[in-house]
C-alpha cells in the first residue's frame, strides 16, 4: 500500500455536496478504508471509476452509471479498498461510502496588464499538503485566505505567463471586496490537458506564482509524483468552507 498516496482514517469531514454510497453491509466490520484525491471517470460503457493516480484505477463495485452526469471532475472519496493485494498493480476494486466532487475547471490565458484586473490579484495562500499535487491532466490546489462568510470569492488558474516555459501558471484569488474575517480554507482543481496536447509532451514539474498575504511567492510541484511519499495529515482537510467558483 505505500505506493497509493490514501489517507487511512475515521475522519469527520462536513460535506456539503457529498454524494452518499448505500451499502448492503453497512454493519459488517470495514476494513482498509481510505480517504484519497482522484479523478472521477466513466468508460465507454456509461460506469464511472476513480483514477487514483497515473497508473492505478479503482473499479466501484457498489456504483451502477455515472456519477456527476459522466462528467470528468477531481474529487475526494472514501472507500474500502477490496482487493490490497492486487492494489499495486494498478487495478483495485473498492466499496465507495462518499464521493464529493471539488471545483473543477480550465486554465485561462494571461491577458498581459488586464489580467489581475479581470481575475483579481487578492492575497491568497497555498498550502503544501497531499491536496496540493500536479497529476493526471490536473493542478490540484489546496489554499486558503480570509472570508468574511458573506462574500463570494474566484480563483483562477492563468496560463501563457511564461513564453519559455508552458508549465508556468499565475493563481489569481477575486474576493470581490471580501478581504477580513478568519482563515478559511478552499480546494480547486485546474484542467491543464489541453496544454499537455499542445506541447505534445508532458511536465516534470509546474511552476505557481501566487499573490500571498506576505508578496508574491513562486512554487514548483513535481508532475505525477511518486504516490505514498508524503506525509498525510487528517487535519489537512478541515474547514474547507471557501465559497469559490
Amino acid at each position: 500500500m505505500k505506493n497509493l498516496k490514501f489517507l487511512f482514517a475515521s475522519m469527520a469531514l462536513l460535506l456539503s455536496s457529498a454524494v452518499f454510497v448505500s451499502c448492503d453491509d453497512d454493519d459488517a466490520e470495514r476494513v482498509n478504508v481510505v480517504s484519497a484525491l482522484v479523478t472521477v471517470k466513466t468508460d465507454s460503457e456509461g460506469k464511472s471509476y476513480f483514477q487514483v493516480d497515473k497508473n492505478t484505477v479503482a473499479h466501484l463495485t457498489n456504483v451502477t452509471g455515472k456519477l456527476y452526469e459522466g462528467k470528468e471532475v477531481r474529487a475526494l472519496t472514501q472507500f474500502e479498498l477490496l482487493n490490497p493485494e492486487e492494489a499495486n498493480k494498478g487495478d483495485m476494486q473498492a466499496r465507495v461510502f462518499w464521493v464529493d466532487s471539488i471545483l473543477t475547471k480550465k486554465t485561462v490565458p494571461s491577458i498581459d496588464e488586464e489580467t489581475d484586473a479581470k481575475y483579481g490579484s487578492d492575497p491568497v495562500e497555498v498550502v503544501r499538503t497531499w491536496t496540493t499535487v500536479a497529476e493526471d491532466g490536473y493542478v490540484t490546489l489546496h489554499f486558503f485566505t480570509r472570508w468574511g462568510f458573506g462574500g463570494k470569492h474566484r480563483v483562477t488558474l492563468v496560463s501563457g505567463v511564461n513564453p519559455e516555459n508552458p508549465y508556468e501558471f499565475d493563481f489569481h484569488h477575486d474576493a470581490f471586496g471580501d478581504l477580513y474575517g478568519q482563515i478559511a480554507y478552499g480546494i480547486a482543481a485546474f484542467n491543464i490537458k489541453d496544454i499537455i496536447a499542445q506541447t505534445g509532451v508532458e511536465p516534470k514539474e509546474i511552476t505557481i506564482n501566487i499573490d500571498s498575504f506576505n508578496g508574491k511567492k513562486t512554487f514548483t510541484l513535481k508532475y505525477n509524483p511518486v504516490i505514498g511519499d508524503d506525509d498525510v495529515n487528517p487535519q489537512d482537510l478541515a474547514n474547507m468552507n471557501v465559497k469559490v467558483e
